[in-house]
């Protein structure tokens, strides 16, 4: 992950967010993980919060002075209203298989959102989970480590298989991991925001100001709570 640069995509969540007065005065990060997110986004939020199910990611971004993260299962968010924006980054929202989980999740976060609040999120439109799956197989060195990256498609949804091993490495030290993500259309997710009770307001290909089209990979959605 040392390759992402988390300082542009949360600059450019801000950049897209004040171009609709989206108000960062009480901020929750969606599935925010090891924190590097989290991070940035303390120059625009004046409260800020976060949240993962994963207590291992949770645990690495305490150890970088991160405070104000729970544990918790987006589909049934542990948090009140009061939140002026709600946002995901990196297609943490893929992982949702199943429409009516990723409903779930569009309706706790209408719920904890103020009227006026806003919604930001990327997620992998179907296009770019086939995109992904057409690499096969990616090999990386890094220093003192490889990592070996499988991909296999089955309709919409993509599964990799992540090998990551020291180059000296000893029985044990391998890491194997399953990731699947579903790929879901702009009018799917458009369809299951208006039943969660959002207003779908703009679709961008994400870090650019264009508005997205079928064939784009990576989609940046923008909905609102309120007329």
């Amino acid at each position: 992950m040392k390759d992402i640069e988390y300082e542009f995509w949360i600059d450019y969540i801000h950049k897209i967010g004040k171009k609709y007065s989206a108000s960062f005065d009480t901020v929750l990060d969606l599935c925010c993980g090891t924190g590097n997110c989290l991070i940035p986004m303390k120059k625009y939020a004046r409260d800020l919060s976060g949240i993962d199910i994963s207590l291992e990611m949770l645990r690495r971004a305490k150890n970088k002075g991160l405070e104000r993260i729970v544990n918790g299962d987006v589909r049934a968010l542990p948090f009140k209203k009061g939140f002026t924006l709600v946002y995901s980054i990196f297609d943490s929202l893929n992982y949702l298989i199943e429409e009516d989980d990723l409903l779930k999740v569009f309706k706790e976060v209408k719920r904890v959102l103020i009227d006026g609040g806003f919604f930001i999120f990327d997620m992998n439109s179907i296009e770019g989970v086939k995109y992904i799956a057409r690499q096969k197989e990616i090999v990386e060195e890094d220093d003192d480590i490889y990592s070996v990256w499988r991909y296999k498609l089955s309709g919409d949804v993509i599964t990799l298989y992540l090998s990551v091993f020291p180059k000296n490495a000893k029985d044990g030290d391998r890491v194997d991991e399953v990731h699947r993500e579903r790929g879901y259309s702009i009018e799917k997710v458009k369809e299951l925001l208006l039943k969660a009770g959002f207003r779908p307001v703009v679709e961008y290909e994400c870090f650019t100001n264009r508005l997205a089209r079928k064939r784009s990979k990576r989609i940046l959605y923008v909905a609102r709570v309120g007329p």
